[in-house]
């Protein structure tokens, strides 16, 4: 199982590895990583600290956020994928 879940999210990096290179286009896929990978490094230090700070007053109220996380990145990707 442990294999399994590690191809998974190599596989899943690999294709926000594609999709950011692929919007880049041909001049500009470097920096198209570059930024997500940035984006991806604050955010994640962000929302540890933050996960903590809420953890440190309710666990309840630190878990239902972080599951709210993945409800607000389908609003923020939704609104992106139409326009």
């Amino acid at each position: 199982m442990n294999k399994l879940c590690r191809a998974l999210a190599v596989a899943a990096a690999t294709v926000s590895f594609a999709a950011a290179a692929e919007l880049g286009g041909d001049a500009r896929s470097g920096a198209a990583i570059g930024f997500q990978q940035t984006a991806l490094a604050v955010v994640g230090a962000g929302a540890s600290i933050g996960f903590a700070a809420v953890a440190g007053v309710s666990w309840h109220a630190a878990f239902a956020l972080a599951a709210a996380a993945p409800l607000l990145g389908r609003l923020v990707l939704g609104a992106s994928a139409e326009r």
